[in-house]
Parts: C-alpha cells; structure tokens; sequence
C-alpha cells in the first residue's frame, strides 16, 4: 500500500495513496477548498497537526469515534467532514479516505473501502510515495 505523508512531527500522519500518488485525502481537501469549505478544511488539518504533536494525548470523542461495525477503524471528525482512519506503526495513523457525512450513520461502502485499505496494508506494509 502506497501512503503519503500528510504531517508529522512525534507522530506521523499518512494518507491513502495510488502508484502514481494520487491521493484522496488531498483531492478531497482541495476540492473542498476551492468550493469554499475552507473553515472544515483548516478544522480537519488542525485536527490532524494536533493528533501529530500530541498523540499521546486522546482526541475527545466528539472529534475520534471508533466504528464498531469494523474491526481497527475509526473515524475522525470536524462539522460534515470524515475521515476514516485506522492505525499505522509507531503511533501513525494511516487515513483511508475522506467524505462528506449526509446522515446518521457511516455509509457501508466508506466503511468497506476503508477496510480493504486497511487489510492491503496488513498483507502489503506501508511504502511511502515519494514524489
């Protein structure tokens, strides 16, 4: 599984990468941005600098929630954005992907790209896109 890093500083985030680098975390981010979300975009990016300098610190469970329908996943929120997460090695997080949350619940069909990512990165390693 090809990964990017997204911040790191005691911690590392890295996002869902293609081969080719292609990335969902930040297609999704820019595209938010350029429609004019900017305010979820720089809430989710502070979330995620947090987590990364302080990991040993818990995020509340307004902004972490585990997904208890799928093993080893979990999702990270700010207003309607998500991101769905699972963890990596030495304190990482690994995020799948991002979207928008319409309802309720998570979607099946996030829950279940984010465990096939997550279970290509159990059989397969990390390998980090340099690029």
């Amino acid at each position: 599984m090809f990964v990017k890093r997204v911040v790191g500083e005691v911690a590392t985030v890295y996002a869902v990468c293609t081969e080719r680098g292609r990335c969902n975390l930040e297609a999704f981010l820019s595209k938010a941005h350029e429609g004019g979300h900017t305010k979820q975009v720089d809430g989710i990016m502070a979330v995620l600098k947090r987590y990364a300098r302080e990991p040993q610190q818990h995020l509340s469970t307004q902004v972490r929630r585990k997904i208890m329908s799928a093993k080893g996943l979990w999702e990270l929120r700010r207003n309607d954005v998500r991101l769905l997460c699972f963890d990596g090695p030495d304190r990482s997080i690994i995020v799948s992907h991002a979207f928008w949350k319409k309802g309720q619940d998570t979607p099946t069909r996030e829950i279940e790209k984010a465990t096939r990512n997550r279970e290509a990165y159990l059989r397969d390693g990390l390998k980090v896109w340099e690029g």
